[in-house]
């Protein structure tokens, strides 16, 4: 909302009224906002009519009645000089004024331009901190999300040592069942080596036991084929 002159002279003159002084920052204040610039453009025409108001007149007034009755001849003449003498005065006075008036002027012009300077720098420097917070904020969140990652690959990572090392203890127990089977599986083949020898013995043991056996039943037919013989003779041959 545009700030208009009656706004910023309507400020002034109830600042002035509560005894208050009308500065640009108050007037500013009190109208919430604007340049520095308009209002001191403002502020200048309302100080020349306040000026214009409450700068006295010449002094132009009866010489008091005691002078009239000292001095009836002289003086008029006289405070005619007084009054000369007070105006010329009251005039240097009134210049030395302006001329404190406009180097002021001058001096907060200045001001109020290195004001309206400051205020975009200012509202520059707010803009740069509010990027650089929002570049402070997203980068902790990435950090936020890195350290999340890397707590997640150290848990894999761990998990993963875990089942490295639980691994590598069962190929050490598999390692030991492998030597075991294979000092029973030695054992085992020095077993079956001693086994086919006795086997073996035992083969040949029963081969000599077959070929007795063989003699003995030929032996036995021999025998059983010689009575046979016998007895058939000695049926034949007549008994004496």
């Amino acid at each position: 909302m545009a700030i208009s002159k009656i706004d910023i002279h309507t400020a002034a003159d109830k600042i002035t009224s509560e005894g208050g002084s009308p500065t640009l920052a108050a007037i500013r204040k009190a109208v919430g906002g604007g340049s520095f610039t308009t209002i001191s453009e403002a502020m200048k025409e309302w100080k020349e009519e306040h000026q214009a108001q409450t700068t006295a007149a010449p002094l132009r007034e009866a010489a008091p009645g005691s002078i009239n009755d000292r001095l009836a001849v002289f003086g008029s003449e006289i405070w005619a000089v007084a009054l000369d003498l007070a105006n010329t005065r009251l005039q240097s006075e009134r210049e030395a004024l302006e001329l404190v008036r406009q180097e002021l002027e001058k001096t907060q012009a200045e001001a109020i331009d290195l004001a309206d300077q400051l205020s975009v720098e200012i509202e520059q420097a707010q803009i740069t901190i509010q990027q650089q917070q929002a570049a402070l904020t997203k980068q902790a969140e990435e950090t936020a999300k890195t350290n999340t990652n890397l707590e997640s690959e150290k848990a894999a990572r761990q998990t993963a040592e875990h089942k490295c090392e639980l691994t590598n203890a069962a190929m050490v127990e598999v390692k030991s069942q492998i030597k075991e089977l294979k000092a029973d599986i030695k054992k085992i083949g020095s077993e079956l080596s001693k086994s086919s020898k006795d086997l073996a013995i035992s083969e040949t043991k029963l081969s000599n036991a077959l070929g007795i056996i063989s003699e003995r039943d030929a032996l036995i037919i021999e025998l059983k084929t010689q009575l046979e013989i016998m007895n058939d003779k000695n049926k034949q041959e007549p008994v004496v």
